[in-house]
């Protein structure tokens, strides 16, 4: 796993050639542990992280739902961004060359990364019906608006979700794979090109 982890950092800025399942998933690994370890430093050092929420729910278009409370998040701080944010691009080139090992394009990366940003793009997009509240309910949560837009679901988005979703699965049945024997178009075997 160490000498994993050292291959990643080392070929960081790499996205040329390829990555062993053992590079790979070692290195996977190994970030799995710093996030681990990331969540109990932010724990131990800034405790645990509160924030009030309001949700509103709306049923047959007029029975208003409100629920209020406190979410607490154990373990989220900035140990753990800063964690993220050391290991994105090692991670990214690391996941690129083993995409490679199996003798598929890199570039299939992307496609995800991208199908999982139009679902945003088209929230932005989706029609919103107002709702008046009653006012029995701004009475119990003062703190809401006098009229709450409400997202009409769209067809297009739940085919986008599930596009990401499915490309997401496809790529981690690539990283699973045996990587080519010998040679193949992106460049020599990882252990033959340590040699």
């Amino acid at each position: 796993m160490q000498e994993a982890t050292a291959n990643c950092f080392r070929k960081a800025l790499r996205f040329s050639g390829r990555s062993d399942t053992y590079e790979f998933w070692g290195f996977a690994f190994a970030i799995f542990i710093a996030f681990i370890l990331a969540a109990v430093l932010n724990q131990l050092v800034f405790g645990p992280q509160s924030s009030e929420f309001v949700k509103v729910s709306v049923e047959n278009g007029t029975k208003v739902n409100i629920q209020t409370g406190t979410k607490t998040a154990y373990g989220a701080g900035p140990f753990s961004v800063a964690v993220g944010l050391i290991v994105l691009v090692p991670l990214a080139s690391a996941a690129w060359r083993r995409i490679q090992d199996t003798g598929r394009p890199g570039w299939l990366l992307v496609i995800p990364a991208v199908l999982s940003a139009v679902p945003f793009g088209l929230m932005q997009l989706m029609p919103v019906q107002e709702l008046q509240l009653p006012p029995d309910v701004l009475a119990a949560a003062p703190q809401l608006p006098d009229v709450v837009e409400i997202p009409e679901p769209s067809i297009g988005l739940i085919v986008a979700a599930g596009a990401s979703s499915l490309c997401a699965i496809v790529l981690s049945l690539f990283w699973l794979t045996r990587g080519s024997d010998g040679p193949n178009k992106f460049g020599e075997p990882v252990a033959e090109e340590a040699a």
